[in-house]
């Protein structure tokens, strides 16, 4: 079990202009939040001016915060010009923590991502698809499937992360929730959930869409931070795929929804997946 969370957030939100303190404390309070779900390592990756910026260590949440070179990241980082923040705490799985490559955020390429959950066959996947793994985690199989669709399909553009995500659910086995963005395609965030927990809040007043584990943990940083929001914290359904679409001045939730058929299962045979 580990805990995933963060948010997009539109150039344009109002936060941004006039509340980038209590944006800070969002974050703070988001990854002390999903701080029961994971105590071996903890991670923030930023999105802002087009650079991805990441911070992990192998330690919890609660001393992760509390590090000098913490504060100092996200009060340079969480600035104009954000688009997006992801935040993890990692129970151990597969790789130690002592190894900062298996700790999350995972980068493969262009993608950086989450995991929360367990990936099956992903020594296979990984030859399958030709790349070579940098650590033992299994969580890596998702972004370098992601990665490799997005920037090596052969037609203008590459293919979306959507459609990438739908690829690389039908060809895991495992469980996962998972955020996840690509220097390739800068205007978005990507969601995901399968058999693990997932929960988000398409925020219209202040221009942002905001994920956790838990409604709890959304609900908690809200009022920590002192943002308020009309609208409903909702559960992310099995096989849903959200893509958070940041414009100038809103962020939207485009929903749509991966496949039910997997083509590689852990043996490399054929084999189906139900999704509720």
């Amino acid at each position: 079990m580990c805990g995933i969370a963060g948010f997009a957030i539109a150039p344009q939100s109002p936060v941004i202009a006039d509340k980038l303190d209590a944006l800070q404390c969002m974050a703070e309070s988001l990854i002390l939040g999903i701080k029961d779900r994971g105590s071996d390592a903890t991670g923030i990756a930023i999105m802002v001016d087009k650079k991805v910026k990441v911070y992990k260590k192998p330690i919890k949440a609660e001393d992760f915060v509390k590090r000098t070179f913490f504060q100092k990241f996200i009060k340079e980082n969480i600035v104009p010009g954000i688009k997006g923040v992801l935040l993890h705490t990692r129970a151990q799985t597969k790789g130690s923590p002592s190894d900062n490559r298996n700790n999350h955020h995972i980068i493969f390429g262009t993608v950086v991502g989450v995991h929360n959950g367990i990936i099956m066959n992903d020594d296979y996947f990984m030859r399958k698809i030709g790349y070579l793994k940098n650590g033992e985690v299994d969580s890596q199989a998702i972004f370098a499937g992601l990665h490799k669709h997005v920037s090596e399909e052969k037609h203008p553009g590459g293919m979306s992360m959507s459609d990438a995500m739908r690829k690389v659910d039908t060809a895991l086995s495992g469980s996962m929730a998972i955020a996840a963005y690509s220097t390739l395609v800068d205007d978005n965030i990507l969601l995901f959930k399968n058999r693990s927990p997932l929960s988000f809040r398409e925020d219209t007043k202040n221009a942002m869409l905001v994920f956790a584990s838990s409604k709890e943990v959304i609900a908690q940083a809200y009022e920590q931070s002192g943002l308020e929001s009309d609208n409903s914290i909702d559960d992310v359904m099995d096989g849903c795929i959200i893509r958070a679409d940041i414009c100038n001045s809103t962020v939207k939730a485009i929903r749509s929804w991966a496949g039910t058929y997997s083509n590689y299962g852990s043996n490399g045979q054929e084999e189906y997946c139900h999704y509720i």
